[in-house]
């Protein structure tokens, strides 16, 4: 796994779970305050995949990082079952059979929207809980793939896989940075599982056939790049949002308190939408150019944001944490601080820009050297 493959998997895997929610936001305005939309429209409950997804989760009694049969499944899942397959495992994928069975209905729907119509509130990483089940899932998925190849089902063992790439598809429509990064770094997961098994040639003619015809539909129908950026713009802005109107919720109106926390808002917000035109104009300049000065000026942006939000970034552990600095930059430095704490919030949220651009190439070219390794071109 590569560098930035693995950077990707800590920051989904391990910072997500240090920190969780915090709240919900209200749900009937489709636009926050700085004008950024805050939503897809809602998704049909008989129609969100979600649905059936968060039964598997309450289904599925294997957790990847407790349950005793857990340890040898990274390397089952590159290697095969035949090296590091064990009776225990075999005990898990008979135990989940439920799951397994519920996964299969959210499998035949094409719209999944986790948050239900309801944007959360969120640290930087999400939903921690989440998270967990979705690297629960995955990992299961894998391990029921290298089985069935193991038993000499290739096609199902292919038919897993294209499953779990179907399940990254879902999360991905999430308008989250978070949920972008974790259907890049399972997807990586996914394919390397695919190798092994080609590596290994067990895999027949229709089982080959299946793969390369599963492959070329889901590189035809992939999201792009920008999309990826465009969610953690999105989710920047929305925590800028709620946090903006959070900062005057317990005060009395038409007090000179009240009053200066709604202008300190308005700054805020406004800052929020200068500072991430700037920041991501510059993003969107680099990827267009791929030039080192463009990418550089990408950095240099990023580092000062950080720079001078250091003793923030210490400071700011929980979004509780953020509404409490927020509030007490307001207090100890009055309105004039807006722009500056909107910039922090910014330096908290971004993303190393020219690394998740390698990361989305090195899966695309993964994803055809996994087609032409089945037979494709």
């Amino acid at each position: 796994m590569s560098k930035n493959s693995l950077s990707l998997v800590v920051i989904v895997l391990a910072a997500a779970f240090a920190f969780g929610a915090c709240g919900k936001d209200d749900a009937s305005a489709g636009k926050d305050q700085s004008g950024t939309k805050r939503t897809e429209p809602a998704v049909d409950a008989s129609q969100n995949a979600a649905v059936h997804y968060h039964k598997v989760f309450e289904l599925m009694k294997f957790d990847a990082k407790t349950h005793p049969a857990a340890g040898p499944v990274p390397l089952l899942m590159m290697m095969g079952w035949e090296e590091h397959g064990t009776p225990e495992l075999e005990e898990v994928l008979d135990e989940d059979r439920e799951a397994f069975a519920e996964f299969e209905k959210a499998l035949k729907l094409e719209r999944c929207d986790f948050t239900f119509g309801t944007p959360q509130f969120l640290y930087r990483n999400g939903d921690s809980a989440r998270t967990k089940k979705i690297w629960s899932l995955t990992c299961l998925n894998l391990v029921k793939a290298r089985y069935d190849e193991f038993k000499g089902r290739g096609l199902d063992a292919v038919e897993g896989c294209l499953n779990q790439l179907k399940f990254m598809e879902h999360v991905a429509q999430g308008r989250t940075f978070i949920d972008k990064v974790t259907a890049l770094s399972l997807e990586e997961r996914t394919f390397n599982t695919l190798r092994g098994m080609l590596k290994n040639d067990t895999l027949d003619k229709a089982a080959r056939t299946r793969l390369i015809s599963g492959l070329e539909n889901l590189e035809k129908n992939r999201y792009p790049l920008s999309e990826i950026m465009e969610g953690e713009r999105e989710y920047y802005l929305f925590i800028v949002d709620t946090v903006a109107r959070k900062i005057a919720e317990d005060l009395t109106p038409g007090t000179a308190e009240a009053d200066q926390a709604a202008t300190f808002r308005e700054k805020l917000i406004a800052g929020g939408r200068h500072a991430a035109d700037h920041y991501y104009g510059l993003v969107s300049k680099a990827y267009a150019s791929r030039s080192d000065e463009d990418w550089n000026a990408v950095a240099e942006e990023a580092k000062s944001m950080r720079e001078g939000g250091r003793e923030f970034r210490s400071t700011v552990r929980s979004t509780d944490d953020l509404l409490n600095y927020t509030r007490n930059e307001l207090k100890n430095k009055g309105v004039e601080s807006a722009a500056a704490t909107a910039r922090q919030i910014l330096g908290l949220y971004t993303s190393d820009a020219k690394g998740m651009l390698m990361t989305y190439e090195k899966l695309i070219r993964t994803m055809k050297d996994c087609k032409r390794e089945a037979g494709g071109k």
